[in-house]
């Protein structure tokens, strides 16, 4: 991590919470105005705008304009770890890299599901298989992506800061 600031180098690294990977959406709040591109979403009387976020290409996009406050002060459990000193902020990277990787193996095995993000794809195939999915045979056929999968999400928890 080349930055002089740790958190930031962490952060333009990961983006977990701006692709989807981690939420389907981002909070608004009361008297926000949304980023550009965006439309609201209400539920439960909550606003939100849904991810992946489209200013984010690798990084952010919009950083010094108009974006949610959510984007600017969202710390994900690994960050608040790596600023606590729990762990490292090369150790950090590292599971960063780790989900990053296995993402990439589980998109490669979700390449004939459609699907904006890796959450659609993933439930396309369920709903493709749901009449078998209880089978030894579709177990056996598809526990690379099984297994993966498992993985993926418990991985995922170590960032959630619920």
């Amino acid at each position: 991590m080349s930055d002089t600031n740790p958190e930031q180098a962490l952060c333009k690294g990961c983006g977990f919470c701006c692709d989807d990977t981690l939420f389907p959406h981002a909070v608004v709040e009361k008297d926000e105005g949304l980023p550009p591109g965006f439309e609201e979403v209400v539920e439960e009387g909550k606003r939100y705008f849904t991810l992946p976020c489209s200013h984010f290409n690798g990084m952010c996009t919009i950083y010094h304009k108009q974006r949610g406050s959510i984007c600017g002060t969202f710390q994900c459990s690994v960050l608040e770890d790596a600023i606590e000193e729990e762990i490292s902020f090369v150790e950090a990277a590292d599971l960063v890299a780790k989900v990053q990787s296995q993402k990439a193996r589980i998109n490669r095995l979700l390449a004939a599901y459609p699907g904006a993000t890796i959450r659609d794809r993933y439930a396309e195939f369920e709903r493709q298989h749901a009449e078998r999915k209880d089978t030894m045979e579709f177990k056996l056929q598809y526990k690379d992506l099984l297994i993966e999968w498992v993985v993926f999400k418990a991985r995922l928890k170590r960032f959630s800061p619920e």
